[in-house]
């Protein structure tokens, strides 16, 4: 009986023994490979806003945006005890009113406040849960005319990473799709040569997040990655609505 049982577990031995060298030796390359890929990642992005700038145009160093909406309990018990001066206590209770249940942000601000507060977050290392996440303010002869706000849209393989430039009245100028997980079939869609046009000169409510809110040769060009447009969609609405709320273009 023992030596039939043996004779029974030893093919999934063996197989357990094959599954713990594979994760083995594919944790081994990530731990190799996971530099060179954060490096090339980043090279990927810094290549993709300069594209997405003009000339005369300057980026401002990468900030942390301000939630439009923090919930009170995050706000008293997490980023309040984590300031350290009055100046920016003061800041934070000037410009976030209370509500029943999160402090909401006072709009619109001036231009002044919008870079006071994108300092505060970032020296804070807030993490926005929102789908805005992250911001370059663009300037021209020190004068601000446009954001690049880093998105991020759920696609069908999980995450994406969008950047969109938006002028001061919430309209897209330009976007593209840099870190994500679709398919090369998906992906390849989603950056094929004026895929971005359709949200182009729109804003708010107006930007497309539905098939049958394009046109017939749209919706055929978004074909077979429907999921990956409307994460992409979504993500450039957010933007907008974002900029028109600080704006207060709303």
């Amino acid at each position: 009986m023992n030596q039939a049982l043996r004779e029974l577990f030893k093919p999934a031995l063996r197989l357990f023994s094959i599954c713990a060298l594979a994760a083995l030796v594919l944790g081994a390359v990530f731990e190799l490979t996971k530099d060179m890929i954060l490096h090339n990642q980043q090279a990927e992005e810094r290549q993709a806003l300069q594209r997405l700038t003009q000339d005369g145009e300057k980026l401002s160093e990468r900030l942390k945006v301000m939630p439009l909406a923090i919930g009170k309990a995050e706000f008293e018990e997490q980023l309040l005890p984590r300031i350290s001066s009055d100046k920016a206590r003061e800041l934070l209770h000037k410009y976030y009113l209370p509500e029943i249940d999160s402090y909401r942000l006072r709009t619109p601000l001036v231009v002044e406040d919008i870079q006071k507060l994108m300092q505060l977050f970032t020296e804070l290392d807030f993490e926005n849960r929102e789908p805005v996440r992250g911001c370059y303010l663009v300037k021209q002869e020190q004068e601000l005319i446009a954001y690049v706000l880093e998105v991020a849209g759920s696609g069908f393989g999980g995450e994406m990473k969008i950047f969109v430039v938006l002028t001061r009245d919430g309209k897209v100028r330009q976007a593209v799709l840099t870190q994500n997980r679709e398919s090369p079939a998906q992906r390849k869609k989603a950056e094929a040569e004026g895929y971005m046009d359709k949200f182009i000169g729109r804003r708010g409510m107006s930007i497309p997040t539905i098939k049958s809110m394009l046109t017939q040769a749209e919706a055929d060009a978004v074909s077979g990655a429907s999921v990956t447009f409307m994460g992409i969609a979504q993500a450039i609405r957010a933007a907008s609505l974002w900029v028109l709320a600080v704006e207060g273009n709303e």
